[in-house]
């Protein structure tokens, strides 16, 4: 996930710096991914948590 914020990250600024529509879409089809990795993640350390306290 590290990798894909990095890469997105670098691709907004490059969307912004040349004006690139195309490449601006491609970066918010990135970040929506990201933001489901990170959902993921929480519900997974979530269930860790509550396997732990039973």
């Amino acid at each position: 996930m590290a990798s894909l914020a990095i890469a997105t990250t670098r691709n907004a600024v490059n969307a912004l710096t040349d004006r690139d529509d195309d490449l601006a879409c491609s970066v918010e089809i990135a970040d929506n991914q990201i933001d489901d990795l990170e959902k993921e993640i929480d519900e997974l350390c979530i269930t860790l948590l509550l396997l732990r306290q039973q």
